[in-house]
């Protein structure tokens, strides 16, 4: 005699012999899924334990690591936050865990870490404006930093950023705010009213500085628009999606559709 699932002694050939044909392969079916099935899925690994496991060795070893390593596997993590079967919580790990290598001394690594980032999403816009900040801050600035920083944040294009963005373009280098307006840029593809502050924002920073340009060539102002002035126009024009050659003609058509719903436009 043998033994079912159940534990009952049956003589399964004497069972097998009753059944019709298909209720013989629906019991091998049923036995086979009762005996190896739970094997199976214990063994089947999910998405969120590889996720597990590698932020676990990155938070161990990335400080350990050559440059070449962690910046590999930074893009094994982003491949696994890209994956279609990524929730919410294994995105927010990884996350967190690509935002620990902003930190490191290594600008290589830093730079590759905030070019991630800015591939994932809003849960990475307060890493990467706390390393925009730390990048400023830092004696001399890192360019190459906070470059990455803008661009990350241009790339996401989040609407909580933009009064960080345009908090930038009254900045003192002018280097920033032509990134931070290269930045703003990208919102092109947002909301009417999100696009119509951005442009108002620009525009206030940029007309002043025009005019008095073009009153004195020898001015600050007049160096300060030569290295500003092509991002400044080229975010103008892209958030309003019209083509201005100069704040004078941009601030003609905003006097026009600033009360307007820009949706609509």
């Amino acid at each position: 005699a043998s033994y079912l699932y159940t534990g009952c002694p049956v003589l399964l050939g004497e069972v097998i012999m009753l059944l019709t044909h298909a209720g013989r392969v629906l019991l091998v079916a049923a036995l086979v899924f009762i005996l190896v099935g739970p094997t199976l899925a214990q063994d089947e690994e999910t998405l969120a334990d590889v996720v597990k496991a590698e932020c676990k060795d990155f938070k161990a070893t990335y400080k350990k690591k050559a440059d070449e390593e962690v910046t590999a596997q930074i893009d094994r993590l982003l491949s696994m936050f890209k994956d279609k079967q990524a929730d919410e919580k294994v995105k927010k790990e990884v996350v967190s865990h690509i935002a620990l290598a902003v930190r490191l001394k290594s600008d290589e690594v830093a730079v590759h870490a905030l070019k991630a980032l800015g591939e994932t999403d809003a849960g990475a816009l307060k890493s990467i404006e706390a390393a925009l900040k730390a990048a400023l801050k830092a004696k001399p600035p890192t360019t190459a930093r906070y470059e990455a920083c803008f661009k990350a944040l241009g790339k996401i294009a989040s609407e909580k950023s933009v009064k960080t963005l345009t908090g930038y373009l009254k900045y003192k280098e002018y280097d920033v705010i032509a990134r931070a307006a290269a930045a703003l840029a990208q919102y092109k593809g947002a909301k009417g009213a999100v696009r119509k502050i951005v442009f108002e924002e620009i525009l206030k920073n940029s007309e002043g500085v025009y005019s008095a340009a073009q009153a004195n060539e020898n001015s600050v102002p007049y160096r300060k628009w030569q290295v500003i002035s092509t991002d400044m126009m080229d975010a103008m024009n892209a958030v309003s999606r019209k083509e201005f050659g100069d704040p004078k003609a941009a601030r003609s058509w905003w006097n026009e559709v600033k009360k307007k719903n820009w949706d609509k436009l």
